[in-house]
């Protein structure tokens, strides 16, 4: 395991049973596909293609574990086509059900939000007034996501739409054994037609009704400050897109890069007394120009999503301090 997620966890004496994945991802990288297609590894493709492209993306994604004999050649191989890898863990279900609280992001892919163009679906379904458009913190969603039709998957259970990946779509059946057990802080919308502007009628949004208290704890979690010294925001190029101008100032709040990237989340053990099983933290998650609050579940919604076999939601253990 590597050792950036050993430290994160002996420094408070855990060391939980987790593997790490490794998601090989990038686009426009010939010789890379090419060694893999040689190598007879197989990966997926997808051609993106966008407004302010010159050219579309040939974008090409595969996953690794760490105990994969195959791991050490794609790990060089990437480091010699200069290949980006994001590197997430993968925890047991012993590891879930012993953790009160956890991180929850839908896998599943929900299609992208609507209206698309000039992202439009920003001003659709959130209050931009109070938002910093150099860094995503403070949009406050106030309507129904739009889409372009029902989620397509028949196997998945949760999903996300694309670029809203803070957003979790459940099953209205999740939804009838939330009620059932009493899930608490949350209430349920259904994403509308964009065509048609009706409900959809095989997903619900879970939309949590409070955030908890600050306390994560920043030694852990790498810091961004919307400001013009900080040097990951003073590498984004204005304009970067029709979002941001140069006129845009800079709002001088703190988020954090988005948890799974290099160590897991840790928070102060105060910060959940008293809350209910789904809400959204206080804190803003992400990079460049994108922010979003994530959701966090009780141990007995994961057991829940565990004990019914449902697909398409990761659970990422917070450890309390």
């Amino acid at each position: 395991m590597p050792g950036f997620f050993v430290a994160g966890f002996r420094e408070f004496g855990v060391i939980p049973r987790m593997r790490l994945r490794h998601h090989i991802k990038d686009h426009n990288k010939p010789e890379f596909t090419a060694a893999l297609d040689k190598l007879g590894i197989r990966y997926r493709t997808k051609a993106i293609g966008g407004a302010d492209q010159v050219v579309a993306w040939d974008c090409f994604d595969l996953s690794v574990y760490d105990d994969d004999p195959k791991w050490p050649l794609l790990r060089d191989l990437a480091a010699e086509h200069s290949v980006r890898i994001w590197h997430s863990p993968v925890f047991t279900n012993e590891d879930i059900t012993s953790a009160p609280w956890l991180l929850a992001s839908a896998s599943a892919d929900a299609g992208y939000p609507q209206p698309e163009d000039g992202f439009g679906y920003e001003s659709e379904s959130f209050d931009l007034s109070h938002c910093c458009r150099r860094c995503g913190i403070g949009k406050v969603q106030t309507s129904a996501i739009r889409l372009r039709g029902e989620p397509k998957s028949k196997a998945a259970h949760f999903f996300a739409p694309q670029w809203l990946h803070q957003i979790v779509f459940i099953r209205p059946q999740v939804r009838d054994v939330f009620k059932a057990e009493d899930v608490s802080g949350v209430r349920y919308l259904a994403p509308l037609s964009h065509r048609t502007g009706r409900a959809l009628e095989t997903a619900l949004q879970i939309l949590p009704t409070t955030s908890a208290g600050a306390g994560l704890v920043g030694s852990v979690q790498e810091q961004v400050a919307c400001s013009p010294t900080d040097e990951e925001m003073s590498r984004i190029k204005i304009p970067s897109s029709a979002w941001v101008t140069a006129a845009d100032s800079y709002c001088q709040r703190i988020k954090y890069h988005v948890p799974n990237r290099r160590r897991l989340v840790h928070y102060s053990r105060s910060t959940f007394d008293g809350a209910p099983d789904i809400l959204h933290t206080a804190e803003w998650f992400g990079s460049g120009c994108a922010a979003a609050q994530f959701v966090v579940v009780s141990n007995k919604v994961a057991r829940l999503v565990l004990d019914h076999k449902w697909k398409g939601l990761e659970l990422e253990p917070i450890h309390l301090v």
